[in-house]
């Protein structure tokens, strides 16, 4: 018997399995208590250039009540006093029909302000996408959402280049379908729709 062949069988299924592994798309997991832009925020890498920077939402109720919160916040803490936290309704993302909810940064460098109110400045403070939370950020101002029930819909894997994300578009009839998402580095993104995986709102919805 040849003991060497023995040996080189585990190591070569034991590599085989760890390339599925890293290859296979991982469910996107989120905390379902906060919205999805509090989760995305703790994980923005922008470029170094930037001494501090803020995620902000600003809220809208109604009857002159409006509030500012800062959801996640880094860098040299002294510049906050340097941004503007009064209600502003402009935002890379704005939702909401009675209540309004918009969604921006504000950053410093060398005591200068910028405001990132929409994708192209977005792409400028990020720089580049390095992390999956900055891809899913890109795909969800392109009106793409996140499943947090079903992993045809909410999951994701980091390639050489881009990241790949299988997220969903809701129909009228409460169909789910499932696109797969391609982020590039460099922030560009493309699309191709594929099966629609869920249908009727009992069925689709897990929250």
């Amino acid at each position: 018997m040849n003991y060497k062949n023995l040996l080189i069988i585990p190591i070569i299924v034991f590599l085989t399995n760890c390339t599925e592994k890293e290859d296979a798309f991982r469910k996107i997991n989120y905390n379902k208590e906060i919205n999805v832009f509090e989760n995305i925020c703790k994980n923005l890498n922008p470029h170094k250039k930037y001494d501090y920077w803020a995620f902000i939402e600003s809220r809208d109720f109604g009857e002159s009540k409006k509030e500012v919160e800062i959801l996640n916040e880094k860098g040299n803490l002294e510049n906050r006093n340097l941004i503007d936290l009064n209600y502003r309704r402009e935002g890379f993302f704005v939702a909401g029909h009675h209540s309004t909810y918009s969604f921006y940064i504000l950053a410093t460098e060398k005591n200068k302000v910028h405001e990132i109110r929409d994708i192209e400045n977005l792409k400028i403070f990020l720089d580049k996408i390095d992390t999956k939370d900055e891809a899913l950020l890109i795909a969800i101002l392109n009106e793409f959402s996140i499943d947090n029930c079903h992993e045809e819909g909410g999951s994701y894997r980091k390639n050489e280049s881009n990241y790949e994300l299988l997220l969903f578009k809701s129909s009228v009839l409460k169909e789910r379908q499932q696109y797969l998402v391609t982020v590039e580095n460099s922030a560009e993104w493309d699309s191709i729709p594929k099966k629609i995986y869920c249908q009727r709102f009992e069925k689709c919805d897990c929250n």
